[in-house]
């Protein structure tokens, strides 16, 4: 495991050097030769999850050991695209102690400000007192959020419902209640629904209350695996798709329907 560390060391900072061949016969000349530092590493990914650590261990190497510790400021440089607040660091520079050849600090991303899209953390590694910073003085950090699928969805949501099509905002219909029955299939997440759409909506769309507990949109609903949803409906009901937000777990739907005569859809809105 040494010779393995060693070996990396030195491809870190080997082409950082522009001088002649050392005599082979000069067994001083580790001895004698500048300490170089760098980053053991150019590039890193953090994946940011609600209930995750959301850390990465910044590592800084030198190459040879000192006999005092050695310490190496660390700065954001101007072209990261991630902000001061989009992550939080464990010290403002790494401390390679004595004897050692390595240190490190944790870098913490912010899952609230990270972004599907991702940002990316440039940092940039300042030289110390008579220590050469190599060729990888710097190392950019993507910072992507990441919320996987659960293994279930709750057993009922609280919903809301609109229409853009018949220019219904999203709440002015009534809000109801979904249950949710796991099939009998073992086919991952998908679900009975008692109600797509509430008991109540045909009432509200035709403002003749008797429709109440009627005409309720059973249907079957499935998140698939890159979290897209697909709902099945019963005769009059054509279903619909929708999206499912795993970070919240809120689900948004647009249903279609055959009931009436006229065509349009209807937005739902689930949340646990």
């Amino acid at each position: 495991m040494k010779n393995l560390f060693y070996t990396i060391i030195s491809a870190l900072f080997i082409f950082s050097f522009a001088s002649c061949e050392p005599d082979t016969g000069d067994e001083s000349y580790m001895e004698n030769r500048e300490t170089i530092a760098g980053f053991t590493a150019s590039s890193a990914t953090i994946f940011a999850t609600a209930e995750g650590t959301n850390s990465y261990s910044l590592s800084v190497a030198i190459s040879k050991q000192s006999s005092s510790d050695v310490s190496f400021d660390i700065s954001m440089s101007d072209s990261s695209t991630a902000a001061a607040d989009d992550y939080t660091m464990s010290a403002s520079s790494v401390t390679v102690k004595a004897g050692e050849l390595s240190g490190s600090v944790d870098i913490v991303a912010n899952f609230d400000n990270a972004s599907f899209d991702g940002k990316t953390l440039v940092l940039d590694l300042a030289a110390s007192a008579g220590v050469f910073v190599g060729t990888v003085g710097t190392i950019s950090i993507d910072i992507i959020k990441s919320c996987p699928i659960p293994d279930a969805l709750p057993a009922s949501f609280s919903a809301q419902a609109g229409s853009a099509d018949l220019g219904i905002d999203m709440g002015a219909l009534p809000d109801f209640t979904v249950t949710l029955t796991e099939t009998a299939a073992d086919d991952g997440l998908t679900y009975d629904l008692d109600t797509a759409w509430g008991t109540t909506m045909v009432s509200a769309l035709t403002g003749d209350s008797g429709y109440d507990g009627l005409y309720v949109y059973p249907a079957t609903m499935t998140v698939n695996d890159d979290g897209t949803v697909t709902v099945v409906g019963e005769s009059f009901y054509s279903g619909g798709t929708g999206i499912y937000d795993a970070c919240t777990g809120v689900i948004t739907l647009k249903l279609s329907q055959a009931l009436f005569s006229s065509p349009f859809t209807v937005d739902v809105v689930y949340t646990p």
